[in-house]
C-alpha cells in the first residue's frame, strides 16, 4: 500500500506539531491528533489494499462519527477524491449520484 505523500496532509502536520492534543471528541472516547492519524494511516493502508488509489473517486456513507472522520482522512491520505453523500437521500437518488461522480469505490459506514 502506498500512502500518497501530500505535503498539505493538515492532520499529518496537527499530528506532528500538536500530537497530544485533543482533535476529536465523540460521547464516548476521544481522539488525539496522533490517534486519529495513526487510525487514519490504518484505514488507509486497508483501503489502499482494497484497491484505492490515487485520483479514484470514492463515495463515503455514513453518519456523523469518528468513523467517518478516519475514513474522510484515510481517503485523502491515499490522495483519492472523496465524495460524500447525504444518508438521507433516497436510494435512487443515491445510485444517480454514483453515477453522476463516477466513484470507483463506495465506503459504507454503519455506525
Amino acid at each position: 500500500m502506498r500512502v500518497y505523500k501530500n505535503k498539505y496532509d493538515w492532520l499529518q502536520h496537527r499530528a506532528d506539531e500538536n500530537p497530544d492534543k485533543i482533535a476529536l471528541q465523540t460521547v464516548n472516547k476521544y481522539f488525539t491528533f496522533d490517534e486519529l492519524n495513526q487510525s487514519s494511516l490504518k484505514a488507509a493502508a486497508y483501503f489502499g489494499r482494497c484497491g484505492i488509489r490515487k485520483d479514484h473517486r470514492v463515495f463515503l456513507i455514513g453518519s456523523n462519527s469518528a468513523h467517518y472522520v478516519i475514513a474522510l482522512t484515510a481517503v485523502w491520505k491515499l490522495g483519492a477524491v472523496p465524495v460524500p453523500i447525504n444518508t438521507r437521500l433516497l436510494p435512487k437518488q443515491i445510485e444517480e449520484e454514483f453515477v453522476f461522480s463516477k466513484s470507483s469505490f463506495i465506503i459504507f459506514l454503519d455506525n
